[in-house]
């Protein structure tokens, strides 16, 4: 969809609200703030259906990504790479957003398996000690 000045200025606010909720490490806040710039695009399609089926996901997900904020070290950087985002949609280089669309998803991923990963092995150190 075609990506107004307003919608822009919607998105780089919802991300100032995403970092500064992060900075504070208010996860809720923060999955907020996130939900409401990635419905600024969402709501720009017009169409119903795929509204209400990627709105009915995000709740799904909603715990996952409560988890994910509450890291702010690796949340920073998906602020970061929504800056990055806006800047290619406000300079209207589809391609370059395309990118940034794709690397974030992936790299979102890959913090989440690792923040996992540093979860267990935190666990099993914890467990190790209380066995002593």
């Amino acid at each position: 969809p075609h990506l107004g000045d307003g919608a822009v200025a919607k998105m780089r606010k919802s991300n100032a609200r995403l970092r500064r909720a992060i900075e504070a490490h208010a996860a809720v806040a923060a999955t907020r703030a996130d939900g409401e710039l990635h419905a600024v695009y969402i709501e720009l399609t017009g169409n119903p259906e795929l509204i209400e089926i990627l709105s009915s996901l995000k709740a799904k997900l909603r715990r996952l990504e409560i988890v994910y904020f509450g890291g702010s070290v690796i949340a920073a950087r998906s602020a970061d790479e929504h800056d990055e985002l806006i800047d290619a949609l406000a300079d209207r280089d589809i391609e370059a957003a395309a990118g940034f669309i794709t690397g974030n998803w992936q790299q979102s991923y890959e913090r989440i398996l690792a923040r996992g990963d540093a979860t267990r092995q935190s666990e099993g150190h914890q467990t190790k000690g209380a066995e002593a």
